[in-house]
């Protein structure tokens, strides 16, 4: 999105570190999100509840459904393994994690029992993996605390600035863009959005790479930049219906509707307009849809 306010994180905790179990193929899960889950969920009926696997899987389907924006379905997975009496501390986190994370928009909520708890568990960072980390990183986004968020992700790339693996490169330069822009540094947001976007290619995940480009776009159209942020919006869209990627689109085309109208392009904009499915746009986003909507 640049999610609650501007920015859609997506971070694939468990997937990235869990091998997705023989069933899954990676290629598919790089090249078809509905069809990865729809395979994880068909797998999970035939794995013991509760055991060290069906754990490994649920987390896995809670990050799948997160890039997937099926937020409803994700609430329902974290309700119902918070409910269950113990849980692995792992899943319990990133329980919480997702907790904080979908309830964000919702100003009276109290989340600070959630927040404290995730702290709790980072208390000793030594004891995290460079994804756990970035997961930890992503989460204060959501928290406020943009500098400790930033402070992290700058160790690790250190740590990672020689490195090969971009999968986990493209995550921290992504992340450190979302933090930038939180605190007003637009050029860096630029920047390191930039670096994502290198790594990204390199990643071949085709899911990742859509979000990599509008997030570029949506970095100059906050910049003012119009004129350029446009043409890779309209791009974006491309890419979007290249993969069935319902929910870039409607987002995607929200945007191009917010710069035809600034530049006075009516036709852009109503056509922008009508192909945006609702269903697919968070509260804040809604609101400007209907905005937009009164303009035209």
């Amino acid at each position: 999105m640049f999610s609650k306010v501007v920015i859609i994180c997506l971070t694939l905790s468990s997937f990235l570190s869990f091998a997705l179990v023989s069933e899954l193929k990676t290629d598919t899960c790089k090249k078809n999100l509905s069809q990865c889950i729809a395979d994880l969920s068909a797998t999970l009926t035939h794995t013991p509840a509760a055991t060290h696997l069906w754990f490994h899987q649920k987390l896995t389907l809670m990050d799948l459904l997160f890039k997937a924006q099926e937020y409803n379905r994700l609430h329902k997975e974290v309700d119902d393994l918070l409910t269950l009496p113990s849980l692995p501390k792992r899943v319990e986190i990133h329980s919480y994690m997702y907790k904080v994370k979908l309830a964000s928009q919702d100003e009276e909520a109290d989340l600070s029992e959630y927040i404290e708890s995730v702290d709790a568990a980072f208390s000793n960072m030594a004891q995290w993996d460079a994804q756990s980390i970035i997961d930890y990183a992503t989460f204060q986004l959501y928290t406020g605390d943009y500098k400790k968020g930033s402070s992290l992700l700058l160790e690790l790339e250190t740590k990672f600035n020689n490195h090969p693996n971009s999968h986990i490169k493209k995550q921290i330069y992504t992340i450190l863009g979302y933090l930038a822009h939180k605190q007003n540094d637009l050029d860096a947001t630029l920047t390191y959005l930039q670096i994502a976007l290198e790594n990204a290619k390199k990643d071949d995940d085709i899911h990742y790479l859509v979000m990599a480009h509008y997030n570029i776009a949506r970095a100059l159209h906050f910049m003012g930049r119009l004129d350029e942020a446009l043409p890779l919006f309209q791009d974006v869209i491309l890419q979007a219906k290249a993969i069935n990627e319902a929910s870039y689109q409607s987002l995607t085309n929200l945007r191009i509707a917010q710069i035809a109208i600034k530049k006075k392009l009516p036709d852009t904009a109503k056509s922008a307009i009508v192909n945006i499915e609702t269903k697919h746009l968070l509260t804040h986003d809604l609101a400007l849809y209907n905005k937009l909507k009164l303009q035209l």
